[in-house]
């Protein structure tokens, strides 16, 4: 006599294949987090710096990219006005010193003298932990990415 159902056995076996499945997803999410992750590092420094360069023109007034450790600040140096903060991720780390790391004077350019000094320490650098991105930053703004 035959009843309709599953076995034990069945009923292991797609258990098995459910738990395999769901662990390779596991494992490819959070890959893909630290992939996001490491480009949501890259993306705040080139924002911070070229939201700092069109400021610098729109407003006409000289504004100052500083570091704290992990936060980037965009100050109006003409009366330090805070103007925006960019925190980057917790698992990020890079080489800026702390204090002003840039200045970007009111044409929108970045002042060569800041930026030399960075170019001179190494240049700029940001380890995310899963890869290191050198980045160097032209003097109208822009920030190319090297890996």
């Amino acid at each position: 006599m035959r009843t309709d159902g599953l076995t034990l056995l069945e009923l292991i076996v797609v258990v098995a294949i459910i738990g395999i499945v769901a662990g390779i997803g596991v494992i490819n999410g959070n890959r893909i987090a630290r992939q996001e992750s490491s480009q949501a590092a890259v993306a705040t420094l080139q924002q911070s710096v070229w939201q700092g360069a069109t400021a610098a023109a729109s407003r006409g007034r000289e504004i100052d990219l500083r570091f704290d450790g992990q936060n980037l600040t965009l100050v109006d140096a003409s009366d330090e006005s805070l103007m925006r903060t960019f925190e980057l991720p917790g698992e990020a780390e890079t080489n800026l010193p702390n204090g002003t790391v840039l200045k970007f004077l009111p044409p929108g350019k970045v002042d060569t003298t800041l930026l030399d000094q960075l170019n001179a320490d190494g240049g700029l650098q940001i380890d995310t932990g899963q890869n290191v991105y050198s980045l160097e930053i032209s003097i109208i703004g822009e920030v190319r990415v090297k890996e």
